[in-house]
């Protein structure tokens, strides 16, 4: 018995991949028109990669697992359990996690590869590594809303959740982690 189609994960992707570059091409519109604003401080652009990649890590990991308990049925699409609750606090952990250390890490590093952390050094290293964390947060919580619905549209629609979750959550992380990062520098300002 063959469990995959080629031809039905063709059919599925591919229009869902083509609308995805178009997004991905938005989210460097939006880095473009930051440019100056982020150059200021050059070590927020070395935050960019690392939030979006982990954002994109932790909401394929709850869509890995989304799918795979839609496919078994240990989640019913139509009352979320135990199971997604479970999954849920886990990414959150998983995200506090992931973020503090990420925020530690590019602080101790940045400085020593001479990156630019602006005129007021320590201070705004500081506001970096809490930047790092609010950014992180935010975005791990959209990500766990995104990741839910849409594997639950996407199985409720006859669509191979493993066709879809995967690919959406991380290029909306790549657009939305730059936003989210645009948003914390404002709040917290620099």
């Amino acid at each position: 018995m063959t469990v995959y189609n080629t031809k039905k994960i063709m059919k599925e992707s591919m229009p869902l991949l083509s609308m995805l570059i178009a997004l991905e091409i938005v989210g460097g519109q939006i880095l473009s028109q930051n440019e100056d604003f982020l150059l200021k401080a050059p070590i927020f652009l070395v935050m960019i990669p690392v939030i979006n990649g982990v954002g994109g890590n932790i909401g394929s990991i709850l869509g890995a697992r989304l799918s795979s308990g839609l496919h078994v049925g240990s989640i019913d699409p139509s009352h979320y359990g135990k199971e997604l609750q479970q999954n849920v606090i886990s990414i959150i952990l998983l995200g506090i996690i992931s973020y503090t250390s990420l925020a530690i890490f590019v602080l101790i590093v940045t400085p020593q590869m001479g990156i630019n952390i602006g005129s007021n050094g320590l201070e705004t290293l500081l506001k970096a590594g809490y930047i790092m964390i609010g950014t992180g947060l935010l975005l791990t919580a959209i990500v766990i809303v995104i990741s839910v619905f849409v594997a639950r549209f996407s199985f409720e629609n006859g669509f191979d959740p493993d066709n879809t979750v995967i690919p959406i959550v991380t290029t909306l992380c790549d657009v939305l982690g730059i936003i989210c990062l645009i948003m914390m520098i404002g709040v917290v300002g620099v």
